[in-house]
């Protein structure tokens, strides 16, 4: 934690200042507010056995008031200026998380522990953010207390001190202990939330509900969420119980031995060696040593343990290899100067998984478009994520323009490509946003990537435009078809005016003659640019000026649609078998 600490010290040096100085100083008034009440008692005895004046009562009186109003008064006065510091560091913090994010190799993006590391990093940021210079200040104030009061005790009895330190050992053991064992159910919760927010999504959303109202699976869905709930309820029931046993035992052994030193003391103002004043003044310290700082050090070292915990997760998550970066200069590259892109020998397979391609080599000349087919599972997409450079081939190279895409960065790399996938995201945003995502909009170029969508007579209609929200979460929010959502997808890859465009089966939700019409429709909007659409139907392949056929891991078949025919090959069989269902299409040609 002390690189966090250090990060919050650099971000807030001026606030951190003043809410340590608040801490430490209630911190000493604590414990000094004993040794007034001391004088205070001892002072008002003298007073009427005569042996001082009344007016010596004064001073240590309005040191006792004093000493309060530090108590109460800073803390609250600090809970404003850590508010401040928690807003200035989450901010720092999480940028750091979403950088990474933007870094890291994709493969772990697809990772699920991963991925489960990121959602709990996310999801406790907030939380522990607001807590940790809190929870710093107050241990400091906390222990400066407590060792004021062991020093009080120490004055009256060693042995209730001794005692009283090893019950303070043994508090802080057992707070590590609680604060693992909370980490590691709260790991556990993570799984079963997802799950919960899963089932609560079936229940409440609009795509589920003919099929709820249908088959009436509501209660099965209840009885699935209860059961995730009721299991968690069961282990956090386990940890309370053992845990609440613990510290209430060694609270007990706080009071007893808090009693048994009242009883000593009772004996030594009898002799007339401990003044009434010492014997309230040692009680209340042993009192406030078990009863609220021991208690407040307990739950502020078990939160600080949960943190450590946290900031260690923080921290491995940020620790996570970076996509490798060129090592060289980083290569250039715009619109008009993309001449090829070649897979030279790629062979890939996903780690702990079997070979996906073996040996492909093909090349992607400017302008012109390509499809690429195969069964599911025979690497279609995963060469979309080679170009993309989401994953690093494990032999051969990519070839843009002749030269590795290793020697390009990044951001360099994805100007050259838009892309439409099968699982495109639905943002509800407004319109403008969801083609432009927040940059400074080029007015006639959205207009124009609407137009060649389809979508630019509908959005004119629309009451705001281009402005319009959509998704139901906004009131006045306009829902889309799920045509119409995929024209979104499209017209955002045609504002990017990239080189190359890659579709990963976008359409496959459509039936083939609908899907067949919307490819030939891009494939006019496309000219001049170079295309890569991949579908596991052909009606559509025939507008390629190459198909490239792939099947165990290779590049089986080649060339356009006439020649693949005339092969009799694996094209032949597979668009065959498909033949009915674009045979309406195919009247048409």
């Amino acid at each position: 934690m002390k690189k966090t600490l250090g990060a919050i010290w650099e971000n807030n040096r001026k606030d951190f200042l003043l809410v340590m100085a608040a801490a430490v100083l209630t911190g000493i008034m604590t414990p000094l507010t004993v040794r007034f009440e001391e004088q205070v008692i001892n002072l008002i005895g003298e007073t009427l056995n005569g042996g001082s004046p009344a007016s010596a009562v004064i001073l240590p009186f309005v040191q006792l008031i004093g000493a309060y109003i530090c108590i109460y008064i800073l803390p609250a006065a600090a809970g404003l200026l850590y508010e401040r510091i928690r807003m200035n560091s989450d901010f720092w913090f999480r940028r750091k998380v979403i950088g990474k994010m933007q870094t890291i190799s994709y493969q772990y993006a697809e990772n699920k522990e991963i991925m489960d590391l990121y959602s709990r990093v996310n999801k406790n940021m907030d939380g522990t953010l607001r807590d940790f210079s809190r929870d710093i200040c107050e241990l400091v104030a906390a222990l400066i207390g407590v060792a004021g009061f062991f020093a009080i005790i120490c004055s009256v009895s060693l042995v209730c001190a001794g005692i009283f330190l090893a019950l303070f050992v043994a508090l802080l053991f057992f707070a590590d202990r609680s604060a693992k064992s909370f980490h590691n159910l709260n790991r556990q919760f993570s799984e079963t939330e997802r799950r919960v927010v899963y089932l609560d999504s079936i229940e409440n959303t609009k795509p589920f509900a003919h099929e709820k109202k249908l088959f009436g699976f509501t209660d099965f869905i209840n009885q699935k969420r209860s059961g995730f709930l009721m299991a968690q309820r069961n282990a956090m029931r386990q940890y309370d119980y053992k845990f609440g046993l613990t510290f209430s035992m060694i609270d007990t052994a706080g009071y007893i031995c808090t009693i048994l030193m009242m009883l000593t003391m009772l004996s030594y103002i009898l002799r007339g060696s401990l003044t009434p004043g010492l014997f309230i003044a040692a009680s209340h310290a042993a009192v406030n040593l078990n009863l609220t700082t021991q208690n407040k050090i307990r739950t502020i070292f078990n939160d600080l343990m949960r943190q450590k915990r946290y900031w260690k997760e923080y921290y491995t998550f940020l620790d996570l290899p970076d996509q490798d970066l060129p090592k060289e200069e980083s290569a250039a590259l715009s619109r008009e100067e993309f001449e090829s892109l070649e897979f030279r020998d790629v062979s890939f397979q996903y780690p702990n998984g079997p070979k996906v391609l073996d040996r492909v080599s093909f090349r992607l000349e400017k302008g012109r478009h390509y499809a690429l087919v195969g069964e599911n599972g025979a690497g279609k997409s995963t060469i979309i994520k080679l170009m993309l450079r989401l994953y690093e081939v494990n032999e051969g190279e990519i070839l843009l323009n002749g030269r590795s895409i290793r020697q390009y960065c990044q951001q360099e790399l994805y100007r050259v490509y838009a892309a439409v996938f099968q699982d495109f995201s639905r943002y509800y945003l407004s319109i403008r946003d969801n083609i432009t995502f927040g940059e400074d909009a080029s007015e006639d170029r959205m207009k124009k990537a609407l137009e060649e969508a389809n979508l630019l007579e509908k959005i004119e209609n629309l009451p705001d435009g281009v402005q319009t929200r959509l998704g139901e979460i906004y009131e006045g929010g306009v829902n889309l078809s799920g045509g119409e959502w995929q024209r979104v997808a499209f017209a955002r890859a045609l504002y990017q005016d990239a080189a190359v465009i890659l579709l990963d089966e976008p359409t496959s939700a459509l039936d083939p003659i609908a899907e067949n019409a919307i490819y030939e429709q891009f494939g006019q909007i496309a000219q001049g640019r170079t295309t890569l659409f991949i579908t596991h139907r052909l009606a559509s392949t025939r507008m390629a000026d190459e198909i490239l056929v792939l099947a165990g891991g290779r590049i089986a078949e080649r060339g356009p649609h006439s020649e693949l025919m005339e092969q009799h090959g694996l094209y032949e069989k597979m668009y065959d078998s498909q033949r009915k269902w674009y045979v309406e299409e195919e009247a048409t040609v």
